[in-house]
């Protein structure tokens, strides 16, 4: 449902991305063991609140966790699918299967499809498709936490034979639409070029928008049935339900709609190597408003050593190229966020905007927060006719 914003534009929140510490020459902080997995928690873990977390026999993990400051509901379901999942010639495949799911029956054949049905059961809901998982998101209140399990009951026992063809090629010109709003003009271009400099060829990550539309157009029911039946397994799914909540009533339904599921195996993902810029900058040329230079960043995985560190740099980094773009003098007019890769290989890229393209190098090279940080960078150029 929901997309990335353009590039050149804020593509992203601070809170969401953190920055590896690095030394003058470029590399990422390399103190020892930096890379390394903290410890996990054990499979049963209690919190305050009586809150808890359980890891049922088909592999599904309910992790639950009262608020009694809210009268309201937090219904998520995390199913560990995403983009990088999609197969060779499907671009777009997770994002069409996202769709779908709200084109279910929500009670047996010839009722109401769950998109219609949900909205009088949520104050607000929604789904996205990331590189690394599909996010299902309810807000409600607490007499509605059956109807979310049943909804997340029928996504993991998805039945092809329910969606008819009319609403399954519907659906799929509507992600088309969606990808192609976001593949076309400059945005995408610049996205693809900055991809290709942080993510070798064959990267889980390295996904170009380019042939996306075709790649979907040839999508089949049968290839989206074979894609659900092996990733919309109970195996692969992390529900998360906070707020206005008896813990025992959510385990009590959790039993009643989850726990009966069966147990599938899931797939081996497919192994991310870390971002690997293979040259030190580069330079292409597009209609871009404005002569743009973008710093990217090599981020620490979350949940190491480095990535609280990383937190902290990305907060100072911005406090400090806030106060050298502001001071009389600099050439810089502009510098937004952006964000490539996925969790297990972020990449976090800053842009800055000159009003002449021959002061890129100084507003680059001017600011010490860049000079200190800069891993790689890529030049953006107007057209000629465009200066």
């Amino acid at each position: 449902m929901s997309m990335l914003r353009p590039l050149a534009r804020a593509v992203a929140l601070l809170a969401a991305v953190g920055l590896a510490t690095t030394s003058c020459a470029g590399r990422v902080g390399t103190a020892k063991g930096g890379d390394e997995e903290l410890p996990q928690p054990d499979r049963e873990l209690k919190f305050p609140q009586e809150g808890f977390m359980k890891v049922y026999d088909n592999g599904l993990t309910l992790f639950v966790l009262p608020d009694p400051y809210t009268r309201l509901v937090q219904f998520d379901v995390r199913q560990r699918v995403g983009s990088r999942e999609d197969p060779e010639g499907k671009i777009g495949m997770a994002h069409f299967v996202e769709h779908l799911m709200f084109q279910m029956p929500a009670d047996g054949p010839g009722s109401e499809k769950l998109m219609s049905d949900i909205q009088r059961h949520a104050l607000s809901f929604n789904a996205y498709t990331s590189p690394d998982e599909t996010h299902y998101m309810h807000t409600g209140t607490a007499d509605e936490l059956e109807t979310y399990m049943k909804y997340t009951a029928l996504r993991l026992g998805y039945d092809c034979e329910a969606v008819s063809e009319d609403a399954f090629m519907r659906e799929r010109d509507v992600v088309r639409n969606e990808h192609r709003w976001r593949s076309t003009g400059v945005d995408a271009k610049v996205r693809d070029a900055l991809t290709e400099l942080a993510f070798d060829p064959g990267h889980p990550y390295r996904h170009k928008s380019a042939g996306e539309d075709l790649q979907l157009a040839s999508i089949t029911p049968q290839e989206t049935c074979d894609f659900i039946e092996k990733y919309y397994t109970a195996s692969q799914a992390t529900l998360v339900v906070t707020g206005d909540i008896d813990p025992l009533d959510v385990l009590e339904l959790a039993n009643k709609y989850l726990q009966p599921l069966p147990k599938v195996t899931p797939p081996p993902r497919k192994p991310v190597p870390p971002a690997n810029f293979g040259k030190s900058s580069g330079q292409i040329v597009a209609s871009v408003q404005k002569p743009t230079a973008v710093v990217l960043f090599r981020m620490p995985k979350r949940f190491t050593k480095d990535y609280a560190a990383s937190q902290a740099a990305i907060q100072t980094l911005f406090m400090a190229v806030s106060f050298f773009t502001s001071r009389r003098g600099s050439v810089v007019e502009r510098f937004y966020p952006t964000v490539l890769g996925g969790k297990e290989a972020l990449v976090f890229g800053i842009g800055i905007e000159t009003k002449k393209a021959r002061d890129l190098d100084r507003g680059v090279d001017d600011e010490p927060a860049y000079i200190i940080l800069m891993h790689s960078s890529l030049r953006l150029c107007p057209f000629a006719s465009l200066r």
